[in-house]
């Protein structure tokens, strides 16, 4: 390791690589003061010009011992710096943060950091990993080679190991993570994304789907999003722009993906914005769990504007309207490329699947009859193939095929059999005879207050407020009706609890219509006592009222045969009580 001092002129050793096209010898270039002649613009352009921050992303094995982690970062990191030498032997390791009081260049693998804190100083981020896992971390590197295409010739080694190597799109030593982004998913091209909003803010940012953090210690299940990373010194002037372009209100999107801004939640300041960044978090994993989408391998290009229609094909598919769910909203939700294969991928809400499904198979012939054969460079050959296989509908709005048209052929077909349908259809719902063999369950029927009322009271009435009363966990019991199975029967038998309920309402009767006869009764002294009251002069005086049966006439002759009648029965009564004739 070279310490480079800021006051004096640099002591640097310079060792050609062996890949170099110089057929010259190593030799060696010392200053011992501040007069020497600077280094030639070659040198300088070697180790200055072309440091380069890169992206580093390392498999580390887990282990939860802390100081045993530790050490395992450090030779976790020698390790891919021995291999990278063994590629490249001119790439060199720079310090990382440029305001360091010592600046200090790693060429010598002889020299490399035996504690976490000084290889920090070239691995930006290292940490013990004790769960294990992928480890990020930023390098300050410069090679002979352009470190893109230095990156690029060693990928083959990251890409075998599962690991990447890549140019940092922020070209600075400290980040910082400006906010999320809801409703995006794992499918989302962050490198495209990142380009496009770089270009569209003006400022360097970067992309990444990771774990929404919410202060709460890690688990795997956890959300994730889209994070929007920039340097440190633009991270309040990202939050601004990006706060506007994903806002609430803002309905036209980079890359036409409809997503929203949500802030991190180490800025969140009050309680009220804490719970609706958990509830937003939430919604962001039910989205992600849910939402669905297909790929499509008749789409070639998209981001390169149709003919003179100053539009791009992603234009045109995400401005196709929906007829189905929410129509506020598009149909599609965003387009992205496949991690692996080719073509494109396109996301849409679940509740919109069976139109989104129909209108992709539908893509080419859709935007054939709107934009004209422009669009034929933009589709793959097998897309056309097919695509001209289905027409477009102007009148209805609808894509039809061949396949459509043989179906509507075979639904047309057979009148008779389709009325065979309908009559069994009706048969069924009229009589509602089941089939052979099944079994129907029938439900309770309720009355309006779902009680059974008796007359002269006595009976419990049952109130509605039972039946909002928490369900138990046993299953209800159900009164069933199985048929007979035997053709020469048309008898059905009924179960324990059918007759049960028949019972019960018997015996209701049996108790309506004895109180009814004791009412009767009720009313049949009360007309005697009104006999007797409103009898003339000389017709009885002095008998006892006879009792009027109801349905019977008053007439004199009668009256006296009734109270005889009653008189005689009367004298043959026994009991506690006397006579029925006394007084």
């Amino acid at each position: 390791m070279v310490t480079l001092n800021p006051n004096k002129a640099d002591n640097t050793v310079i060792n050609l690589d062996k890949d170099d096209d110089s057929n010259s010898e190593a030799t060696t270039k010392e200053t011992n003061t501040a007069e020497s002649t600077p280094r030639s613009t070659a040198e300088a352009k070697d180790f200055s010009a072309e440091k380069v921050f890169m992206d580093l992303k390392f498999k580390m094995p887990p282990n939860e011992d802390l100081m045993e982690a530790m050490d395992l970062a450090i030779e976790r990191s020698k390790q891919w710096y021995l291999d990278m030498l063994r590629i490249k032997p001119s790439l060199k390791l720079h310090t990382v943060n440029p305001d360091n009081h010592t600046i200090t260049q790693l060429d010598d693998p002889a020299n490399f950091p035996t504690t976490l804190p000084d290889a920090k100083e070239f691995f930006h981020g290292l940490r013990p990993n004790l769960r294990g896992g992928y480890t990020n971390v930023k390098v300050l590197a410069s090679c002979k080679l352009e470190m893109k295409k230095m990156a690029k010739e060693v990928e083959f080694y990251h890409h075998a190991k599962k690991e990447s190597f890549t140019v940092s799109p922020i070209q600075s030593h400290s980040t910082k993570w400006v906010c999320w982004l809801l409703y995006s998913t794992r499918a989302t091209d962050c490198k495209h994304l990142g380009e496009v909003l770089t270009q569209r803010l003006g400022k360097e940012v970067s992309c990444r789907f990771m774990r929404i953090n919410d202060k709460q210690k890690y688990d795997k299940d956890d959300p994730h999003a889209v994070h929007i990373q920039s340097s440190e010194e633009d991270v309040e002037d990202v939050q601004a722009l990006m706060s506007k372009l994903y806002s609430s209100k803002a309905e036209h999107f980079p890359l036409g993906m409809r997503m929203r801004y949500v802030s991190i939640v180490h800025d969140i300041s009050s309680m009220q914005g804490l719970t609706k960044f958990h509830l937003l978090r939430n919604r962001q994993d039910g989205w992600c769990a849910q939402h669905q989408a297909k790929t499509v391998d008749s789409l070639a290009v998209i981001d390169t504007e149709v003919g003179k229609t100053s539009k791009t094909l992603r234009k045109m598919i995400m401005e196709i309207p929906a007829t189905t769910g929410n129509t506020e909203t598009p149909l599609f939700m965003a387009i992205n490329a496949p991690w692996k294969g080719k073509g494109f991928v396109i996301s849409y809400h679940p509740a919109k699947a069976d139109e989104a499904s129909t209108t992709i198979n539908g893509m080419y012939p859709r935007l054939l009859a709107k934009y004209g054969d422009a669009i034929n460079n933009f589709f793959t050959s097998k897309g056309i193939k097919k695509g001209r296989t289905m027409k477009w509908d102007s009148t209805t709005n609808q894509v039809t095929s061949i396949h459509d048209e043989e179906l509507n052929g075979v639904f047309d077909a057979d009148p008779e059999m389709a009325d065979l349908d309908k009559m069994k259809a009706t048969d069924e719902a009229t009589t509602g005879v089941p089939k052979r063999g099944e079994v129907f369950t029938f439900q309770k029927e309720r009355t309006d207050d779902d009680s059974i009322s008796t007359m002269g009271g006595g009976g419990t009435r049952r109130s509605r407020q039972d039946d909002t009363a928490t369900p138990s966990k046993k299953k209800p019991r159900t009164q069933t009706v199985t048929m007979d199975t035997d053709n020469n029967s048309n008898a059905s038998s009924l179960t324990g609890n059918t007759k049960y309920t028949i019972q019960t309402k018997m015996s209701t009767m049996e108790t309506t219509i004895t109180d009814m006869q004791s009412g009767m009764k009720n009313m049949e002294q009360m007309m005697s006592s009104m006999m007797a009251t409103f009898a003339p002069a000389g017709s009885g005086r002095g008998k006892p009222p006879a009792p009027v049966t109801p349905g019977l006439t008053t007439d004199p002759p009668i009256q006296d045969a009734l109270t005889s009648r009653h008189v005689l029965l009367g004298s043959q009564a026994k009991g506690p009580e006397g006579s029925l004739a006394d007084g």
